[in-house]
């Protein structure tokens, strides 16, 4: 027997110590569930553009299972919804954005408040509960694909103040402009980029 003197849990990680115990310090895996139930169950997640397990904050994930869903809607105006149907998400704790709702597929934009780490995706369909863990990486690109097999991607962007809206090409394309850079940060740019991934900044 021994008394408290401090814990401090995390996701993954409850680190104990005790004063008058041997060893005064312990740390014991934890995985937080959200609940589960036996008619709304998540069989994967993956990324929605490249179906990789590959997560980072602001992605669109890709939720597969069972009785997800009471019927198959999907959002109609932005900023995104955060309930469909009576279907929600979370993930550990902040409500997700939801993009479709089906029975067997739902599209969950992981929330930006998420951090690196292991995370727990929670589904609730109208008071059925399913829960799935998954990593959550700083950055995971992906490219979506059109039935006629060409890529595209999604830009996220700030339209300047007092301009119209982007023009758009004639096969859907838009010229990006960014900002002048130093002649150096342009020479540099790739490794730059190669330290900041390797580094995860």
């Amino acid at each position: 027997m021994f008394s408290l003197q401090h814990g401090n849990c995390t996701l993954g990680k409850c680190s104990v110590q005790a004063s008058d115990a041997i060893p005064q310090a312990i740390n014991i895996p934890v995985t937080f569930v959200v609940g589960t139930t036996d008619s709304t169950v998540i069989t994967a997640v993956a990324n929605g553009a490249s179906y990789a397990q590959a997560f980072a904050p602001g992605v669109l994930m890709t939720v597969f299972g069972t009785g997800l869903a009471p019927v198959t809607r999907s959002a109609n105006a932005l900023p995104l919804p955060l309930d469909i149907a009576g279907v929600s998400a979370t993930v550990n704790g902040v409500s997700a954005p939801l993009y479709y709702v089906s029975p067997g597929q739902v599209n969950v934009q992981v929330p930006y408040e998420t951090g690196t780490g292991l995370a727990i995706l929670g589904v609730n369909n109208n008071g059925q509960v399913a829960s799935f863990p998954f990593t959550v990486a700083p950055a995971a690109p992906g490219l979506f694909t059109a039935p006629d097999g060409t890529l595209a991607y999604v830009v996220r962007a700030r339209l300047a103040s007092g301009q119209g809206l982007p023009r758009i090409g004639l096969r859907g394309t838009a010229k990006i402009y960014a900002g002048r850079v130093t002649l150096g940060y342009y020479l540099l740019r790739k490794p730059l980029a190669f330290v900041r991934r390797a580094l995860g900044v």
